[in-house]
């Protein structure tokens, strides 16, 4: 090594594959004061203080976690350790779907986002309330909770971190105040000039008055005229009722129109996501299994999740000068069983596994206990 070295850190021999950039093939990459200094063919090993060999791995623009809960003990059950899904977890990017409100938004900011290793960004609640138990509790997202002049204010003054807003678009919902609430989210979107991230799938349970006349297949084709280009439609393959599968197992109608005037759709994996359902949407990790190609999986991560953000000139890229955010995953072939939460199998020949993260050049090894585990097949 020379006596003053050029390069921080050296990544060497890994395949390294940057959407943004163009890039796909081995290649040596170099950081310096936290930022991507180089990626190169070669790079003299003895141009840097420490490099670690990552040949036969991945080498991504740090993976960006498109829908977290994060607001841990704030949102009960839902909220989870920033550093848990996110460096922990091989991703150097997370953003809050709806945890924080405009009244809870300084919490967020002092005990989440100024406290995690991990970069986080929200996309604020439409609803006073935020985040919190509302699987439980419906009636606090109703027309009366929110306020729209206060939130696009909150989120006008605050988009160092947040980035959309999150409105929801279910039955349980429409059952109880019909589309009232979703334009209300929309009309916030459109006067803070933020995309809004739509919740579509059952998500409230329905109200002791029945459905009051609502139809959870028709949700899709009232809420989507509302939207801009650059809004998000989330859950598109929801095991429960209300996304792009209609009762009769037919992809609706107005998807293909909506993606064609730039509506964007986020899987939104967890809890809500279906293999069974995934099939009957695509004419065309749980990606990889259903067909997709690698290089259309990796700028689901990486780029289109920059995009989304507005962040393209600092995120989802390993270019010269952009911060060090990069993650290595193992790239494992053979004979593996995924599973959702219907209990439905399939078996992917390929799995993607995180091996660590660097988040601003600092490594954080993938440790955390929610990482799933590889099942042979």
């Amino acid at each position: 090594m020379a006596e003053n070295p050029k390069y921080d850190l050296l990544l060497r021999g890994g395949r390294v594959i940057c959407p943004a950039s163009s890039i796909d093939g081995v290649r040596d990459l170099a950081i310096r004061d936290g930022r991507i200094a180089a990626v190169e063919e070669t790079i003299l090993p003895s141009s840097a203080r420490e490099t670690i060999d990552v040949s036969g791995k991945l080498v991504l623009p740090g993976m960006i976690d498109t829908h977290a809960h994060v607001y841990q003990y704030v949102t009960g059950r839902f909220g989870l350790n920033a550093d848990m899904v996110g460096v922990r977890s091989g991703v150097t990017t997370v953003i809050d779907q709806g945890g924080p409100s405009c009244m809870t938004l300084p919490g967020f900011r002092h005990f989440v986002v100024e406290k995690a290793e991990t970069q986080v960004y929200a996309f604020l609640s439409a609803y006073l309330v935020g985040g919190l138990e509302g699987h439980y509790y419906p009636n606090l997202y109703s027309p009366s909770g929110v306020d729209v002049d206060a939130t696009v204010a909150s989120a006008s003054a605050n988009t160092d971190i947040v980035r959309g807003i999150k409105g929801h678009a279910e039955i349980g919902g429409f059952a109880r105040w019909g589309i009232k609430v979703l334009e209300m989210s929309a009309e916030i979107g459109r006067r803070a000039d933020l995309p809004l991230y739509v919740h579509f799938g059952t998500l409230w349970n329905l109200p002791e008055s029945g459905a009051n006349g609502e139809d959870a297949d028709t949700i899709m084709e009232r809420v989507i005229p509302v939207l801009r280009p650059g809004d998000i439609l989330a859950h598109p393959f929801t095991r429960h009722p209300g996304g792009f599968v209609n009762r009769h197992g037919e992809v609706h109608g107005v998807i293909r129109a909506a993606l064609d005037r730039g509506l964007k759709v986020d899987v939104g994996h967890g809890s809500h996501f279906s293999y069974r359902v995934a099939r009957k949407a695509l004419a065309m990790s749980s990606m990889l299994a259903l067909g997709i190609p690698l290089k259309d999986v990796v700028p689901m991560v990486t780029l289109h999740p920059a995009q989304i953000l507005g962040l393209t000139d600092r995120l989802g890229a390993l270019k010269p000068g952009y911060a060090a955010d990069v993650s290595v995953l193992f790239d494992d072939h053979g004979r593996f069983v995924l599973r959702d939460n219907e209990n439905n199998e399939v078996i992917a020949e390929r799995l993607l596994r995180p091996v660590f993260c660097l988040r601003a050049g600092k490594r954080f090894n993938a440790d955390a206990p929610i990482l799933p585990q590889a099942v042979a097949a």
